[in-house]
């Protein structure tokens, strides 16, 4: 017949084993994890896009550095909107600072094409979004939808500016990024910004 004492001790391994299983096996874990991935991306690429403007300015082409001014902006939103949903899971937004590569112009535009359309390829953030969705995190989820329409219309200003880099010199009349998700356009498109505020950055 076990003793009080070896009750005791299967107790306290049975409370142990609970309190450290692993991150997987709790509720809302994957989701946690992509949030956090995304939003050390995003603070990262902030302070790329801001570094990309200040090469543009020296090559002499104001109209791309209006660009990357506003995809910083666009990011900066996002990593806000994507640590709040990390806090509403319960946990603090990490990021891990990196030195950004800034090239030329030119090869900046080239890169920021290139890994944007990954995005685009993998449709991550759809994917993201309905794991949340399914999870029971309606802010998280809504955050995943933001960046993804963000990303389509960065795409879409990228590629517009590198096939006419050209006539990119000239200062232009400004872009616009809606202030709550992100997404960067030429002129205000309501559908994109709805409950948002449209800001102008030069």
């Amino acid at each position: 017949m076990p003793t009080l004492k070896t009750v005791s001790w299967i107790g306290l391994i049975v409370l142990l084993s609970c309190s450290i299983a692993p991150a997987t096996d709790l509720p809302n874990a994957e989701t946690l994890t992509r949030l956090q991935a995304v939003y050390n991306t995003t603070s990262n690429a902030f302070d790329r896009y801001q570094a990309m403007a200040l090469r543009a300015d020296l090559d002499g082409y104001a109209q791309v550095a209006t660009l990357f001014r506003v995809v910083a902006r666009s990011e900066q939103i996002l990593y806000t909107a994507c640590g709040d949903a990390i806090k509403e899971l319960g946990a603090v937004a990490q990021a891990t600072a990196e030195i950004p590569d800034v090239q030329s112009t030119k090869e900046n535009l080239e890169k920021s094409v290139k890994d944007t359309e990954a995005f685009e390829r993998d449709n991550a953030f759809a994917v993201y979004g309905k794991r949340a969705k399914a999870e029971g995190n309606p802010q998280a989820a809504k955050f995943f939808e933001y960046a993804k329409d963000a990303n389509g219309g960065n795409l879409r200003l990228f590629k517009a500016a590198l096939k006419n880099l050209d006539q990119m010199k000239a200062p232009g009349q400004g872009l616009f990024v809606c202030g709550v998700s992100g997404f960067a356009a030429t002129a205000i498109d309501p559908a994109h910004c709805v409950g948002g505020v449209w800001e102008r950055v030069k």
